[in-house]
């Protein structure tokens, strides 16, 4: 029983890593494990790996649009596209980019991609094919700053009129690639002359200069430092008691002495020996605690808060715990140590 194949991509893709890592993987359960290698992320990133780098390391791009509608697409993957010249080829060569255009969501979004890569024309051109065009491997190249689209390669190609092709545009790349090679080494020696340049001529108006400056700087960096440190120290403090204000806010009202709820004691010694005495219902959670003691000013940043039998840090517990749970009920002496 031979049902339809799983499309090479689903339906309303969102995202281009996931519709490629989706495609390979279908790519590969159809067609064997010789196949192209497909860069796996967006069209844009592709465009980056191939184009975008120093001329020494670019390479063509070639985008291979899919179409499972066209009858000449099972046969162009299995007997031409994953042909071991074509594939080697491919992987010297190019970087290859896919995308299936059976679903007609996928097309659009694929011609929007195009729209903002190559231009209103190619998109147009993409816009107009027809699934007996299909597949397709369109050969991408960059010049003067702009993606063209040197080569549209159809399906119905034999294998060696697809090599011839591909060959064909590998060569005026590299041609034109030894061109910018030459041209950005020349650019990136001249840059490098104007940088010697720029640094002897910066490091003798530096020397000339260094004995006057010196001491004027060393004034205005320590008044800088100054100048820095009260700053910081002001955003602390009001950082800090914004703190406070924001969890006083957050503690419910201290229980009754005589509520019928069970209650936790606690006594907290802060590090002069003073003694806070403070209820908590005992369901509520640690957090509550917490928040208690960052409006007195112990923030739990500064401070530990130690329980004395078995000694234990409780602002590292687990703030969403309650009194009872953490064994602070029905009293506990905390002690406020200064990290």
């Amino acid at each position: 029983n031979r049902g339809r194949p799983t499309p090479l991509m689903p339906e309303s893709v969102n995202d281009e890593v996931e519709a490629l890592e989706h495609f390979t993987k279908e790519f590969r359960e159809r067609y064997g494990e010789t196949h192209p290698v497909f860069y796996v992320g967006s069209l844009e990133n592709a465009i980056k790996e191939a184009l975008n780098g120093k001329a020494k390391d670019r390479k063509l791009l070639a985008v291979y649009l899919h179409h499972d509608g066209s009858i000449l697409s099972n046969v162009f993957c299995s007997q031409i596209l994953c042909s071991e010249s074509v594939v080697n080829y491919l992987s010297s060569n190019f970087i290859t980019w896919a995308w299936d255009m059976t679903h007609e969501t996928n097309c659009a979004r694929l011609i929007t991609m195009a729209t903002r890569h190559f231009g209103n024309v190619v998109a147009g051109q993409m816009r107009c094919l027809k699934s007996e065009q299909l597949p397709m491997l369109l050969v991408i190249s960059r010049a003067r700053a702009t993606n063209e689209v040197i080569d549209m390669i159809p399906g119905s190609l034999s294998l060696d009129e697809l090599m011839t092709r591909l060959i064909h545009d590998s060569e005026s790349f590299q041609q034109q690639q030894r061109i910018d090679i030459q041209e950005e080494e020349e650019r990136e020696a001249r840059e490098t002359i104007r940088r010697e340049q720029e640094e002897a001529f910066k490091e003798s108006l530096a020397a000339d200069r260094k004995k006057v400056e010196e001491q004027k700087l060393q004034q205005e960096m320590e008044i800088k430092k100054q100048e820095e440190e009260e700053r910081q120290r002001r955003e602390e403090e009001e950082r800090k008691m914004a703190i406070q204000q924001s969890a006083a806010l957050q503690i419910p009202d201290e229980p009754e002495e005589n509520s019928e709820e069970p209650v936790a004691r606690l006594r907290f010694r802060t590090p002069t020996g003073e003694v806070k005495l403070r209820r908590f219902r005992a369901t509520e959670p640690l957090r509550n605690v917490l928040f208690y003691l960052t409006s007195e000013g112990f923030h739990i940043e500064d401070y530990k808060i130690l329980t004395t039998f078995p000694r234990r840090d409780i602002s590292q517990l687990d703030a969403m715990e309650t009194l009872q749970d953490l064994r602070l009920y029905p009293q506990e002496t905390l002690i406020l140590e200064e990290k």
